[in-house]
Formats: C-alpha cells, structure tokens, sequence
C-alpha cells in the first residue's frame, strides 16, 4: 500500500523532521510504501537540508522523498494575513494534492512508533477530518461558538479526505477571510473553525501528548504504555527537556543519519540527573521539605537545558 505523508519544516527542524522520518520507516510494514512530500520554501530550507534528507532513501527501500517548493502560493492575500508561511502551507494541502483521495498530514516534532496503514484506511463515515481531540479545556475563539473540550482537535496530525474537503465549495475564501484574523492557535484555529462537525475523532493513541496524563486512568492506560503517535507538543526533548517518552526520540535519534555520540551522551547525563531528583524528591517528601525539593528540581533542569543548548551545535 503506498501512503502519501505530508510534512513541513525549515532549517530550523531539519534534524526533528529527519528523525521524524527515521521512526515512521523504521515502522513501516513490508508492504506499505510511503511517498512523502515536504512542503517549503527554497529561501527557508537550504540544499544541503534537502540532500540529507534525501539520503533517508538510499538508507530505507520503502519511501519517495519528494521535496515542493510552495513558496510562489503564498499570495499577496495572505501575506497581509497573521498566518506565517509555515502555517499557510498546512492549508494549502487539498489544492496541491489532488490525484490523491487521502493523505497524513504530520507535524515533524512527532514520533512514529507503528505503521500507518491502519489509521489510513479508517472508515471516516463521511468527514472530511480524522483528528484526535486536544483534550484541553473548552475553546473559546471570540466570534465563533465556543467548542467543547471533546470537539476541538489537534492539528498536527491528521487524515484528510480529499474528496470530502473539495466539496466545501467555499474552503479557500474561507482559509483566506480566517487567515486575517488574529487566532492565539493560527491555523489549529482556522481547521478547527472550517471542519467543526466535519471530524471523525481518532483514538488518543495516534497523537498522543503530555495533556493526556490530565486523563489517565486504569481505563486508557495502554495508551499510555503504547502509543501509536507521539507528539512533542510544547517543550521538545532535543531543546534538553525531559518529559514522557522523551526517550523514545532519543531512540530514534540514535538510529537517525543525524546521530552524534557526543550530543547523545548530554541526553544520558541528563537522563541520570532526573533520576537523582526522583531519588531526592523521595528523600525530601519524607522530611516534609518538598518546596526545597521544587526548588532544587527548577535550579538542575534550568542547568541542564543550558547545557544541551550550548552543545546544540552537535546535532
């Protein structure tokens, strides 16, 4: 089966969207086959960007790299919008792709630890969105109704039905009127505005995040022991933050063409210093001096994310 993955990203992400890549290959089936399209601008991603990622496909025989220079798409219209250039190509994706039927759109700070063939054949009773909810509080955008905690959706990954998404007859007047308007989420907003009763709800298990431990519970604790997607929402593990399955990046980095023992070796230290806090919080909680203990545990994570800053030249 060949699945069509759409990713975005700069220089900026270069090494997170290579490892991005690394852990949806190293997943893949043996008959899945996965074109993936990179989305951006030649004055944003440099060649030498380009070339690397392009040697993920001598290293893996189930994947097309195809890198689209949309930057000539990027109107005048838009430009006077609050949108930046990254934001606008997420929504150019049903304009660009049309000899597909339905594609996975990714943010590139996701890890993928299974293959996508099952999410990408969901039956989406007609939507044109499979989403998985941002389980956050309700949303309020001011001038829109408010969404409910289990409707509003996060954006960075998603399966999209083309078909279903041309039928909105109105879909670019309507990116374009939105991207004027000043949305705290840009265009998670927008999506969620343009499809909202138009979305099949995946299962928390393909964007899994940190907000998700706001609602553990023996009853969804698989999800928690194996989740499909991982999604670095927020602080990332290569900025030098630990946090749930930040260790599973670390994995694949370490399999990546972007590996640096060095780099890797700031991680582990790292690694072992949170464990020394788990060791002192323990301490500190049975002599009651737990603000000490917070106070501590701020000082050492500020000091380590210092040190993976400054050896962030490695990666």
């Amino acid at each position: 089966m060949n699945i069509p993955v759409i990713l975005l990203f700069n220089d900026t992400f270069t090494v997170p969207a290579g490892v991005c890549i690394t852990s949806l290959l190293e997943n893949a089936s043996s008959d899945t086959f996965y074109t993936i399209y990179v989305l951006h601008s030649a004055k944003r991603l440099n060649k030498d960007s380009i070339e690397r990622i392009r040697k993920l496909e001598s290293v893996y025989s189930n994947c097309k790299i195809i890198f689209l220079d949309v930057e000539d798409q990027f109107t005048d219209s838009y430009k006077s919008g609050h949108l930046s250039i990254d934001s606008y190509y997420r929504l150019l994706i049903p304009s660009l792709f049309k000899e597909y039927d339905r594609v996975i759109y990714a943010d590139v700070d996701i890890i993928f630890l299974t293959d996508l063939k099952d999410v990408f054949t969901t039956d989406l009773n007609g939507k044109a969105l499979g989403a998985v909810v941002n389980l956050m509080k309700p949303r309020v955008i001011k001038g829109y109704p408010v969404f409910s905690a289990d409707q509003y959706f996060n954006a960075g990954f998603l399966l999209m039905d083309l078909n279903e998404i041309r039928k909105i007859t109105d879909y670019s007047e309507l990116t374009e009127k939105l991207s004027r308007e000043d949305f705290e989420f840009i265009d998670q907003d927008i999506l969620n505005i343009i499809f909202r009763g138009n979305v099949k709800y995946l299962d928390k298990e393909y964007n899994f995040s940190r907000s998700l431990l706001k609602t553990a519970s023996l009853r969804n604790i698989d999800i928690f022991r194996s989740p499909s997607v991982i999604h670095f929402v927020g602080r990332k593990p290569w900025d030098g933050y630990l946090s749930i399955h930040s260790d599973q990046w670390w994995y694949y980095y370490s399999r990546s063409i972007y590996y640096n023992p060095e780099y890797f070796m700031k991680y582990l230290d790292g690694y072992k210093q949170q464990e020394e806090m788990m060791l002192q919080y323990k301490v500190t909680k049975k002599l009651g001096m737990n603000s000490l203990f917070r106070l501590l545990r701020k000082i050492k994570r500020k000091i380590f994310v210092i040190r993976m800053k400054n050896h962030s030249h490695l990666l």
